[in-house]
């Protein structure tokens, strides 16, 4: 696009030199509005919205006058070209040397396979199916309570009436999903303290958990968010609400977060595709239920109440067109309690469903993470409570309590699952905890820093 504008408006002033100022400042002003806003709402610590109306504002002055000034002047602009082409070939050349590295480097992550260690047995049909439900960035109950001003007590009693065991100081592995859910679904740790981190290696691999109840007769089902994170899980048997489409990648969500579009782009183009998505899930949880085939395992990943935030408490849509404004924190609060009590509400639906059958499956209901939303200023005790405080709730068929399973991170929920249900012989890993440092190139360990933690 930038190309056949500078095209035409070279035609229409007759001067190349202008018309490639104009592009490049008018291009780089489109792009550059949301990284300068986040970064001076962070500098000088203001959240309101008047301050992202009023940065809106000089914007678009700024595209507006700058290409009447450059139009209108008579200076001669070579020199001014040849800065601006340097800086780009400069802009340029930072992620191709990232994009070098990558491949000069390698991807550092090889998860070990577990699958091999158990041989293919024969599974009864009356064996329980397995549903593992993941809503993704679900804060644990205390944390809830204590930082987000909720007390998610209703739906403490709803499941525990409903013979669930809940676990109020559950603590994730790891404090981003690109790192805690390869970490669940391969029975391993993914990174150790100070092991560079590489996303996309987390996005390639098929997963042990797959491959270990494919080999005891089951039927896997991997059922997608399909926001932001797109898993290949190439060795499941039924894959389901996959990314569909250009919007689906974080890539180009990202575009529309940080560029100009923002925020009523995001709003208006998006609102209506996430809302499917998020739903996506629970609608085909129904489907396969309505499938009478077993033994089967369904492993679903929610990408809420993670933002963006997209629901209100009832399943209305936010009332406001700042629904996902990232840097307004008492707003953004509210929203994710909003978006809290609305997967509450079909988290129970599914259950119900769930529940009401001759054979009950086993269910684990798990998040990958906290809410995060910690600060410089908090103390580590409350740092690690908002990033690694999970939600999780367990139910098992007649009753059963697992007391091993309680006190498992969830590293180690699937290792105690087989050695339980299948009679494998896993060994049952030492529960750690890392987080992602500020600039997020790896992983620090954070066990030992609090004595939560370890018990």
């Amino acid at each position: 696009m930038a190309f056949f504008l500078w095209l035409l408006l070279g035609y229409v002033l007759k001067n190349r030199i202008k018309s490639s100022l104009i592009i490049s400042i008018c291009t780089a002003l489109f792009f550059s509005y949301g990284h300068i806003r986040f970064s001076l709402a962070n500098f000088f610590n203001i959240t309101s919205i008047d301050f992202i109306i009023v940065t809106f504002g000089i914007y678009i002055i700024l595209i507006v006058t700058l290409p009447i000034f450059i139009i209108k002047t008579k200076r001669v602009l070579n020199n001014l070209v040849k800065i601006i082409m340097v800086s780009s070939l400069v802009v340029m050349m930072m992620p191709i040397v990232d994009i070098g590295e990558h491949f000069v480097y390698g991807d550092n992550y090889d998860a070990e396979t577990y699958s091999t260690n158990t041989n293919p047995i024969s599974v009864s049909p009356q064996s329980p199916d397995v549903y593992y439900i993941l809503p993704d960035a679900y804060a644990g109950f205390k944390s809830t309570e204590m930082y987000w001003n909720f007390d998610n007590k209703d739906f403490k009693n709803y499941l525990t009436e409903n013979g669930f065991y809940v676990d109020e100081d559950s603590y994730a592995n790891y404090d981003f999903t690109a790192a805690s859910l390869p970490s669940i679904m391969n029975m391993t740790y993914v990174y150790n303290d100070g092991d560079p981190i590489d996303i996309i290696g987390q996005h390639n691999s098929d997963w042990s958990v797959f491959d270990n109840f494919r080999s005891k007769g089951y039927t896997t089902f991997f059922i997608e968010s399909g926001i932001y994170l797109n898993y290949l899980a190439n060795n499941v048997d039924h894959k389901l609400c996959s990314p569909s489409d250009v919007l689906d990648t974080f890539f180009a969500r990202k575009i529309l977060h940080k560029t100009m579009i923002f925020p009523a782009g995001v709003e208006f183009l998006l609102q209506g595709d996430l809302r499917d998505k998020v739903n996506c899930p629970f609608d085909e949880l129904d489907h396969i239920l309505e499938n009478e085939k077993s033994p089967k395992f369904v492993f679903t990943h929610m990408m809420s109440p993670h933002p963006p935030f997209v629901f209100g408490p009832t399943g209305d849509s936010p009332a406001s067109i700042f629904s996902h404004i990232n840097n307004l924190p008492e707003y953004k609060n509210n929203l994710y309690i909003d978006q809290i009590q609305f997967i509450n509400y079909k988290l129970e639906h599914t259950i119900d469903k769930l529940l009401d059958t001759d054979n009950p499956p086993i269910i684990i209901i798990q998040s990958d993470h906290g809410k995060r939303g910690a600060t410089n200023d908090d103390e580590p005790t409350v740092r690690n409570d908002k990033q690694l405080n999970n939600f999780r709730a367990y139910y098992i068929p007649n009753g059963d309590r697992n007391i091993e399973l309680e006190k498992a991170s969830p590293v180690n929920t699937f290792r105690i699952l087989f050695n339980t249900y299948f009679d494998d012989n896993y060994e049952i890993l030492e529960n750690k905890f890392y987080l992602l440092n500020d600039e997020k190139t790896h992983y620090t360990d954070i066990t030992n820093s609090t004595t939560d933690l370890n018990n």
